[in-house]
């Protein structure tokens, strides 16, 4: 299912309300509970998932592993880097 709300933020440098806006969109995506025994898979834009986690992702192509916590927040706990996939 596409989602707009993971498309690229307008600018470079976004303003504080543009990253405010970015972070509300997005954070309930990576802090919602899956259903039992499901996962959910998000592909979105680097600036998107910097803005809402403070993580820069590279290089390109890195995935990271969340799980959400139960009360709006998610814990990290790992990262598939591009050479890793062809491995999984």
């Amino acid at each position: 299912m596409k989602n707009p709300r993971l498309n690229y933020l307008p600018t470079k440098t976004p303003s504080p309300q543009q990253r405010d806006e970015a972070e509300k969109n997005v954070k309930p995506l990576l802090t919602a509970l899956p259903k039992a025994e499901k996962n959910t898979v998000i592909v979105g834009h680097s600036d998107i998932f910097e803005v809402t986690t403070g993580i820069l992702p590279e290089p390109e192509g890195v995935a990271y592993v969340m799980t959400p916590n139960g009360k709006g927040d998610f814990v990290l706990e790992a990262n598939v880097l591009p050479e890793e996939w062809s491995k999984l």
